[in-house]
């Protein structure tokens, strides 16, 4: 239904722009592979310029710490899929080292184009009025956000376990966390409800799912966020989201996250993944200077915030513009 809409749409369009993933179709195989087929279909079929933002390949990740278990044949199949995306689409990646990776093990080359906020920008461009400012007051104790969909590619266990070590070592600070269970990994839901129950109710807080129109606001109100990833599936949209709303960024240290943080030039405090002591004293160390943090971050012109949205719009309508004139629709 979806390929008969688009060829249907084609007739008054010049460029199809897909934002997706490998598993961005949902839980079955089939279901991913049949959408990653809408693209190269769509392109010979209607022979109009088809670009596929992908965010991540099998050959840039390391699928067992993510949690997935692919058997030989699956990943002969995969491999097959991204060989015809990239033969018959043009497909951008978000990082360097993913072309790289791509150029040497597929032998085909993807565009690499460096859209830093392409994230909030998208959000952005959702919404009316977007907030753009940070509405904690300056001696209320520091906000730390843990955000994202929750599954073994993260340790969620490792942070809460380092942020109750940061309450007992004198932190001071309320604790959010957003987002449900990647639903790749439903078994992961008692693990998120353990978490929940072990907080204190005083200065802990579950939201739950934050739909995209209150996402910024919901980080902008905070001051701190931490990243604490097992493995990464590419490029990181919450460091992007968060370094865009002027949050503090502590992370475990992978390369793809310290690639993430280059493009969006930001520098993170980077801990060793796992290493629970180390978080806790870092989070102590941020709460400890609270105040000189948020005045700065107060400090930063208000028309930055428009500036930079601006500057990534046209940023990411010019890395993407194939040819002159174009009306694209986009896909995610």
């Amino acid at each position: 239904m979806a390929l008969k809409t688009l060829l249907v749409q084609s007739r008054h369009i010049n460029v199809f722009l897909f934002n997706i993933h490998l598993t961005a179709f949902g839980r079955r195989a089939v279901t991913n592979a049949t959408g990653l087929l809408i693209p190269p279909i769509l392109a010979m079929l209607t022979r109009k310029q088809v670009l596929v933002y992908m965010h991540n390949f099998l050959e840039t990740q390391d699928t067992a710490q993510l949690g997935y278990r692919l058997s030989r044949l699956s990943r002969w199949g995969v491999q097959l899929l991204e060989r015809v995306l990239l033969r018959t689409t043009r497909v951008v990646v978000p990082l360097k080292s993913q072309q790289d990776t791509i150029s040497r093990v597929l032998r085909m080359v993807p565009y690499w184009v460096p859209i830093p906020f392409a994230v909030p920008v998208g959000i952005l461009a959702a919404n009316r009025n977007p907030p753009t400012k940070s509405s904690v007051p300056l001696d209320a104790p520091t906000k730390i956000l843990l955000l994202g969909s929750w599954g073994p590619q993260k340790d969620l266990a490792g942070a809460l376990e380092a942020i109750i070590a940061a309450r007992a070592l004198g932190g001071q600070f309320t604790l959010s966390i957003t987002g449900l269970i990647n639903a790749h990994f439903p078994q992961y839901q008692a693990e998120v409800d353990r978490a929940v129950a072990s907080m204190g109710t005083d200065w802990f807080q579950f939201l739950g799912s934050v739909p995209e129109s209150e996402l910024l606001r919901v980080i902008l109100d905070h001051d701190l966020v931490i990243l604490p990833y097992n493995a990464t599936g590419g490029y990181s949209a919450a460091m992007s989201l968060t370094a865009y709303c002027g949050l503090g960024v502590i992370a475990y240290d992978l390369p793809q996250m310290r690639e993430t943080a280059s493009l969006l030039g930001v520098s993170p405090t980077f801990i060793a993944k796992g290493d629970t002591p180390s978080l806790a004293r870092e989070i102590v160390a941020f709460c400890s200077n609270i105040g000189a943090f948020r005045k700065a971050r107060r400090e930063i012109p208000q028309p930055e915030f428009d500036l930079r949205f601006g500057r990534q719009i046209s940023q990411l309508v010019e890395a993407m513009r194939p040819q002159d004139d174009v009306t694209a629709t986009i896909h995610s």
